[in-house]
């Protein structure tokens, strides 16, 4: 539990993967550009060629003009393959684009729920706030934390603490439709925007997903025995109500605190 440094904007440098892809779709964008042009000149150059070749097949047949026709001809042949293997590289540029697109999609999901992670969270975080801002839409961002997790997994191991994890992930997911978005922050905690709500509807869907998780009962498929209530507590802030939205985030973290220390399995509002 705990944030530390909830949203930065994108990191610099050649450790930062969003920068590493971008970099390499703008290389693999200039290449494209270039195979396609050398494609285009090569075929302007084939037809220059061929001309030239009609043109000296009007002319008298001595050894000059045999041998000035065999050069053009090999030369045309050249060209020709070159443009194939120009048409092959557009080809094989435009399956590199579609693999860095699935690239960057696996970059943002978290493979053990299924969920966005973090790093698609920061950026639809910054997204979503500049975008409510403009719009004048209500945005809150929620902190979702399972209570005594750490005890789950020291009593029924990570595969049980996996299968919950996956549990939580579907009840948040059912909760963050309309337009909200759920993802999982890391570890135990997950992160929601709830958007164009009011503030008691926030809390309420937000609250909603507590009392289903709540209200399950859980067993472990490993050992067969109940490992009873699983519950979260939660942390809720008014995005636009900050200048920041890391602050706004950072508040939500706080909220979360206060819904621990409170007993837990209860959600806790900033601005209470």
């Amino acid at each position: 539990m705990g944030l530390h440094d909830p949203v930065s904007r994108a990191a610099k440098g050649p450790t930062n993967p969003e920068a590493l892809l971008d970099r390499l779709e703008e290389t693999i964008r200039r290449f494209s550009e270039t195979a396609a042009r050398a494609s285009e000149q090569t075929g302007a150059c084939q037809q220059q060629v061929r001309d030239q070749i009609e043109a000296a097949a009007g002319l008298e047949a001595d050894m000059a003009s045999r041998q000035i026709v065999d050069l053009a001809q090999a030369m045309l042949a050249t060209l020709g393959q070159l443009e194939r293997n120009m048409r092959r590289s557009e080809s094989e540029t435009a399956q590199l684009r579609a693999d860095l697109e699935q690239a960057r999609r696996e970059a943002d999901i978290d493979c053990l729920t299924g969920l966005p992670n973090r790093r698609a969270f920061e950026r639809e975080y910054l997204r979503a706030e500049e975008s409510a801002r403009s719009g004048n839409e209500a945005l809150y961002v929620a902190i979702c934390d399972i209570d005594r997790f750490k005890s789950v997994n020291d009593r029924f191991g990570h595969e049980t603490g996996d299968g919950l994890l996956r549990a939580v992930a579907s009840v948040l997911g059912e909760c963050a439709q309309d337009g909200c978005f759920v993802a999982r922050h890391g570890g135990e905690e997950f992160v929601l925007l709830l958007r164009g709500l009011t503030r008691p509807d926030a809390v309420a869907r937000l609250d909603q997903a507590r009392t289903a998780l709540s209200e399950r009962r859980f067993i472990s498929r490993q050992t067969k025995q109940p490992i009873g209530m699983i519950s979260f507590s939660a942390g809720i802030a008014d995005v636009l109500a900050e200048a920041d939205p890391r602050q706004a985030l950072a508040l939500a973290d706080a909220a979360l605190y206060r819904a621990k220390s409170a007993g837990r399995n209860r959600v806790a509002c900033a601005w209470d």
